[in-house]
């Protein structure tokens, strides 16, 4: 019988997803996240948008496609290491007194910028909501869930997903009465 390759590098099952996940996360910087845009975030209340204030010129509609896809290729097995990963700090690999936010709340906070002002780049505003949705998604997501799920960021979601769905236009009478 043949080994699977994790094996034969030492490496446990999984562990080459939950890398791929922190290789992407690491490349959307998060330690440049002020701590002042997490409570922004979360002092947001009815906004269908946000600007807090975050850099967003050095994320690519690329890095978000991978990170999406990552995340969505965790299992059950990576959940609690993923968990465990994004509660540390963002600049914890760099500094013996880490001064960023945790992982978790920078990424909330990169996700909720990159869905709310990207207005020249639809592409991305979608991609950062399908990725926002993919964390949501990750098995064990509950015990964070008063952390990944704000409720500016999910309300400008499914406004998002509500402005593809009113762009589609019918194309013939069939498809209008389907549509509504």
């Amino acid at each position: 019988m043949v080994e699977a390759p994790e094996r034969m590098l030492g490496v446990r099952p999984g562990g080459v997803r939950l890398s791929r996940v922190r290789v992407v996360v690491k490349s959307l910087c998060l330690e440049l996240v002020p701590q002042e845009a997490w409570l922004a975030l979360r002092d947001q209340v009815a906004a269908f948008s946000v600007d807090l204030g975050v850099s967003i010129d050095h994320v690519s509609a690329t890095t978000l496609r991978s990170l999406g896809e990552a995340l969505a290729a965790l299992r059950d097995d990576d959940a609690e290491g993923f968990w465990d990963w994004l509660a540390g700090f963002a600049d914890a690999e760099s500094s013996a007194w880490p001064s960023a936010l945790p992982r978790m709340q920078a990424l909330v906070v990169l996700l909720a910028q990159l869905a709310s002002d990207s207005a020249d780049a639809v592409e991305l505003r979608g991609i950062a909501c399908l990725t926002y949705l993919a964390l949501l998604g990750v098995a064990g997501a509950a015990r964070a869930w008063g952390t990944v799920f704000q409720p500016v960021v999910f309300r400008t979601v499914i406004n998002e997903l509500r402005l593809l769905r009113a762009a589609r236009r019918p194309t013939s009478q069939g498809d209008a009465e389907l549509d509504g």
